[in-house]
């Protein structure tokens, strides 16, 4: 199995993924950039700007109408609140709650840059916690690609005896009659067995489902996720990456975490059907899950509770419908009665530093950009029309005067090409003549060589004569 002493992150300007982070979506990679190039306000205004995107969809009927969204949209206070509490949270944990590795980040060695901290904020109370399940001893990372592949499978087995059990016919009482088939009899046994790991097994019932459309809808959409995770993991490398699930405490983080807890067991009470479904197939994979919790945003005034919860789950993308496992919508939990708020704002101000120091860089950053609009706002944009409009006229006589002497190299060429034709027309008639004439004197030429050789036949003939008579 491949090295878990450290983790390959993916690295700015571009976050490709990598074998221990193989999965950056579109949204992670645009807050990833605000946090490296930008400050802790512009990013808070960036998830507030999909919080009210979620809003206006719920609006038109595509999500359910959230009331914590509707609060942000029409609550300046509240929009407020929201940036007060993401400034709150230090950088190192923002980022890996974006990238979903928090649990593999806290299981590194102490020494490492990237280690997270498990006391990151002073001591415990209200707020907002981030559960992700991973495999003991692995250092808080979760399933190879392989077993991956194996819990969806199981997963899609568990939504086919679920579909079984709902086929099963009804007895006069209404009641479920006990399955005939060996097919349906094997399903009922996985789901028993399945159910049996973490929750009380009602052969042949899917207890994580119970004959409810909507529980399975969320877990259709949960194998949708991780399907995202599968297609970059590798076979034998665990991946430092994993899905998870927000909830908050309006006490103690502790407390509330101790749900997440596998020796807790699940019922139908706790109503996160998805998570405790994937502990319990992990279980029946002859994996040892083990749960990692992350104090991901305290809180330190009233109001604030669902404010964070409704925050840390867009920076996690935790909902069913993105990454995670969680099933309901945020937002909905109160703070409780009676805190000691004095007591927390402490813990945030004078115990921790993370809202002075992001605070600080965010007001810097601010600033800077006012001096810049400053700067724009004294320059003399009526100055600069008229000098950019006085060399573009300037431009436009060079253009002209070029263009006029264009014209005029033009003509020149265009007369020289004449004048060259003429040249060339009686170079033609003089090359015709002078081939003539050689034409007449090559047949004189043979007239004369014809001339002078039958006169020398005549000579020798007569020559010949004359010696004979002489004879």
């Amino acid at each position: 199995m491949a090295d878990m002493e450290s983790i390959r992150f993916p690295q700015a300007p571009d976050y490709e993924p990598t074998v221990d982070v193989p999965l950056v979506t579109a949204e992670m990679r645009a807050m990833l950039k605000i946090l490296y190039e930008g400050n802790m306000y512009d990013l808070g205004l960036h998830v507030l700007d999909r919080a009210e995107d979620r809003y206006r969809r719920s609006t038109t009927g595509e999500l359910r109408e959230l009331a914590s969204m509707k609060q942000l949209v029409e609550d300046n206070a509240a929009a407020k609140t929201w940036v007060e509490i993401i400034h709150s949270m230090p950088k190192e944990l923002v980022r890996a709650i974006v990238l979903k590795t928090t649990a593999a980040q806290a299981g590194l060695d102490k020494h490492d840059a990237a280690y997270l901290r498990r006391d990151i904020y002073h001591r415990d109370g209200p707020g907002t916690y981030v559960a992700v399940i991973a495999v003991i001893n692995r250092k808080g990372r979760w399933l190879t690609g392989t077993e991956l592949r194996r819990l969806i499978e199981r997963l899609e087995r568990y939504l086919e005896a679920e579909q079984s059990y709902r086929a099963l016919p009804r007895g006069a009482n209404g009641a479920v009659t006990e399955p005939t088939t060996q097919e349906a009899i094997e399903l009922g046994e996985y789901v028993a067995r399945i159910d049996g790991h973490y929750a009380k097994a009602r052969y042949p019932k899917p207890m994580f489902i119970e004959n409810d459309e909507q529980k399975r809808v969320k877990v259709e959409r949960l194998i949708a996720a991780l399907r995202r995770f599968l297609c970059g993991a590798r076979d034998d490398v665990p991946l430092a990456q994993a899905p998870d699930y927000v909830g908050c405490s309006r006490t103690l983080v502790a407390d509330s975490t101790e749900n997440h807890m596998t020796r807790t067991g699940w019922h139908a009470d706790k109503r996160n059907h998805t998570y405790w479904l994937v502990l319990s197939c992990m279980k029946d994979m002859g994996l040892v899950p083990e749960v990692v919790t992350t104090r991901a945003a305290m809180t330190w005034m009233e109001g604030q509770l669902h404010l964070s919860e409704t925050l840390v789950t867009m920076l996690a993308g935790s909902l069913v419908e993105q990454l995670g496992y969680n099933i309901t919508q945020p937002g909905s939990t109160r703070d409780a009665k009676g805190q000691d708020w004095r007591q927390r704002v402490l813990a945030v101000t004078h115990y921790r530093w993370y809202l002075q120091n992001n605070v600080e860089q965010s007001l810097a950053d601010i600033r800077q950009r006012a001096a810049d609009l400053e700067h724009v706002e004294s320059i003399n944009v009526s100055q600069i029309h008229l000098d950019v409009a006085e060399r573009l006229r300037e431009l436009d006589d060079d253009i002209r005067r070029d263009a006029a002497e264009a014209m005029a190299i033009l003509a020149d060429c265009q007369q020289d090409r004449k004048r060259i034709d003429q040249e060339i027309e009686r170079s033609r008639a003089h090359l015709a003549r002078l081939r003539r004439i050689t034409a007449l004197g090559e047949r004189l030429a043979q007239t004369l060589t014809d001339y002078f050789e039958a006169e020398a036949s005549t000579s020798r003939g007569s020559g010949r004569d004359q010696e004979a008579s002489n004879e």
